[in-house]
């Protein structure tokens, strides 16, 4: 395993590893939000972040994702449906945990991804 954030590959084995858990919903998200996003063959969670650092304005927390996404259909920029469809799948995780809304997205993918991993680990 990679490290602080999974990558696809990581993401798409938890899925299909992973019977009904929580992590399964969260890294079905993850995954949509990565081939969502209208940049090229992103090939892990990391990329994604980056490309959010890029737009949104301020941290990634909830409050300016979603007023990013508000404003994405107004400015008609480039791939903006794209970007749209992904971040319905990023709002989607800060609900998909017991997350707070003042967490920024890698900090919400990070805390998954390790107690996933912890929880991997003790054969849970």
């Amino acid at each position: 395993m990679t490290g602080i954030f999974p990558t696809n590959e990581e993401l798409e084995a938890a899925i299909d590893a992973d019977g009904g858990s929580s992590f399964k919903e969260f890294a079905q998200l993850l995954v949509s939000a990565c081939t969502d996003w209208p940049t090229f063959n992103l090939k892990d969670t990391r990329d994604l972040i980056k490309e959010l650092a890029c737009e949104v304005p301020g941290q990634l927390t909830h409050s300016n994702i979603e007023r990013f996404y508000k404003q994405l259909p107004a400015s008609r920029s480039e791939n903006w449906p794209h970007k749209l469809e992904a971040c319905v799948a990023i709002l989607e995780l800060f609900h998909s945990g017991k997350e707070e809304s003042e967490l920024t997205i890698d900090q919400i993918i990070r805390n998954q991804w390790s107690e996933y991993q912890a929880q991997r680990a003790l054969g849970q």
